[in-house]
C-alpha cells in the first residue's frame, strides 16, 4: 500500500514534466521584463516557455523590434537578449526570438502563457 501511494505522488509530481510544463509566473514576468529591457525591442507580443527537464527552460518569443532596425540590429539584440537571460537565469538552455510587426498597432497585445502552459490574452 505504501509503495502505491508514493508512486502515485511521484507520478503526480512529474506528469507536468511530461507535457512540457511552463516557468512560475513570476519567473515569467522577469523573463518576459528582461526581453523588454533590450533597446531595439518594441514589444514581445508572445512568450512561451518551457521546461525540459529538471533544470533546462526554453524561452521562446514573438519580438515586435523597432522599425528601424536593420538586420544587424536585430541579430545584435537577440545575442544581448540571450547573454542577459542566460546571464540572470542560468536554468535557461535556449532562447528563440521571433522578429515579427506587432499585431496591434495601437496597443500593446500580449499573449502569454499561465503555469499550465495554456495561452492568455491581455497583459501580464
Amino acid at each position: 500500500m505504501l509503495l502505491l501511494v508514493v508512486a502515485a505522488i511521484l507520478a503526480r509530481s512529474n506528469i507536468s514534466l511530461l507535457v512540457g510544463r511552463s516557468v512560475s509566473d513570476r519567473l515569467h514576468r522577469r523573463i518576459e521584463r528582461e526581453l523588454a529591457d533590450v533597446p531595439t525591442v518594441d514589444r514581445v507580443d508572445t512568450l512561451m516557455t518551457m521546461f525540459l527537464g529538471l533544470d533546462d527552460i526554453l524561452v521562446a518569443a514573438k519580438v515586435d523590434f523597432r522599425d528601424d532596425a536593420t538586420g544587424a540590429d536585430i541579430e545584435a539584440a537577440a545575442d544581448e537578449a540571450e547573454r542577459r537571460l542566460t546571464g540572470h537565469f542560468p536554468e535557461i538552455a535556449y532562447v528563440f526570438l521571433d522578429p515579427t510587426r506587432s499585431r496591434s498597432a495601437g496597443r500593446p497585445a500580449r499573449t502569454t502563457q499561465d503555469e499550465a502552459g495554456r495561452p492568455l490574452d491581455g497583459d501580464t
